[in-house]
């Protein structure tokens, strides 16, 4: 869960990373009231308040929004993706190093590398690493 701080006030002010909040008092017809400033302008949206804790209240309520406005929260669908590239890198590396060994005892010849590098592979030539994973299996299978 993803929470915003409280403003810090001092005087009537407060300072964010986006400009200071002002709470202002006004009196009109003898009847005071409070109202909310934003970088110098008026914030229509926060309303004229009877007391200063209210237009505070009122001020970060739009700070809250405005912040939380700016934050996008990542979908699952692209958790998965990045979750499924950082296994697929893993794997790749654990297959390198399975066909480095099965070469060093004499199970496997060729270019196993080519195979598992996404860079180097050619889609016309080279399997994807599952399918390189299932035929280093397959090749194992006799060899026992």
């Amino acid at each position: 869960m993803i929470t915003v701080k409280n403003l810090e006030w001092r005087k009537g002010r407060a300072e964010t990373p986006f400009g200071p909040y002002h709470v202002i008092e006004e009196t009109n017809d003898d009847e005071p009231f409070w109202f909310v400033m934003f970088n110098g302008k008026a914030v229509a949206r926060c309303g004229t308040h009877d007391d200063e804790e209210s237009a505070v209240f009122a001020a970060q309520a739009d700070y809250e929004r405005r912040t939380l406005s700016a934050i996008e929260a990542a979908s699952p669908l692209s958790k998965l993706k990045a979750g499924n590239a950082r296994m697929e890198a893993q794997l790749a590396e654990a297959l390198k190093a399975l066909g480095m060994m099965l070469r060093e005892h004499d199970i496997l010849s060729g270019n196993f590398g080519d195979v598992m590098d996404p860079k180097r592979r050619r889609p016309d030539r080279w399997p994807t690493a599952a399918e390189a994973a299932r035929r280093v299996l397959e090749g194992c299978e006799g060899n026992d």
